[in-house]
């Protein structure tokens, strides 16, 4: 894996806003991730990492504007990363990780998170001769190109995002209600729409076997990274015919 310095696609990925108290990041397509002080929702080994990722990428923007001032180029009064956080979008903005396909990836981002942690206790006088901001924010981007993917979850069946890896997450259909059948566990489909990407030009096609959700996702990231898509999208099929019993399914797959 290639791992990125470039600042400006840090500031290009990621937006941060806050919420009466929780840090969410933001990507051109959803929430990546999502945090508050006391408990982290998803990245519980390194929570104090990215509430001062937030921090951090504050700060940056108001050193920006203070740098800037003589040169007349002063921004809006709110970050230009900010974003409001509507109640419907938060509501839908429940999105699970998939298991880990690199076991590299979580030492790397450790090993970054110690690397920034000692570059902020650099004392304020010494942090120019020290360089210590431009290598925090190498960092900050260098984690930014680590991060674990997350995913968008919707009930809708009839949506088809022509930027995405789809995940069709199969529950109990009238027809098999009817038959008298049913599933133990719910199982998952991919399939994807034509695009041209930067990686080449892909036909619609999927790949239909049956997989549990946990397998399909690692799947799916891999081709969305393969084919060059923006965006893994769940879908979950017939899900108010779910059973209560299925719901700790999710849970015990670690969504």
């Amino acid at each position: 894996m290639a791992f990125s310095t470039s600042c400006q696609r840090f500031f290009h990925d990621r937006r941060c806003v806050s919420r009466e108290g929780d840090d969410v990041f933001f990507t051109q397509t959803g929430i990546v991730e999502a945090t508050d002080i006391h408990r982290p929702w998803y990245l519980d080994r390194y929570a104090h990492f990215v509430t001062s990722l937030c921090a951090r990428a504050r700060l940056v923007h108001r050193e920006q504007k203070r740098n800037n001032v003589g040169n007349s180029i002063v921004g809006d009064e709110q970050p230009p990363l900010a974003l409001a956080v509507t109640a419907s979008s938060w509501h839908a903005a429940v999105m699970p990780r998939v298991p880990n396909t690199d076991p590299k990836r979580d030492k790397e981002i450790a090993r970054l998170g110690r690397l920034l942690r000692e570059l902020q206790r650099i004392p304020q006088h010494l942090r120019e001769a020290e360089c210590a901001d431009e290598r925090e924010r190498s960092i900050l981007a260098m984690i930014a190109d680590l991060r674990r993917p997350i995913y968008r979850w919707t009930t809708s069946d009839d949506e088809v995002a022509d930027d995405a890896i789809m995940v069709g997450i199969g529950g109990t259909s009238a027809d098999m209600l009817m038959l008298g059948m049913g599933y133990v566990e719910p199982t998952a489909a991919i399939y994807w729409c034509a695009r041209v990407t930067p990686r080449g030009i892909f036909d619609a096609g999927g790949e239909m076997q049956p997989r549990s959700v946990p397998d399909a996702l690692c799947r799916a990231e891999q081709l969305r990274e393969k084919m060059g898509y923006d965006r893994v999208v769940v879908t979950l099929a017939e899900a108010g015919l779910w059973q209560p019993k299925w719901g700790r399914l999710a849970i015990r797959e670690g969504f």
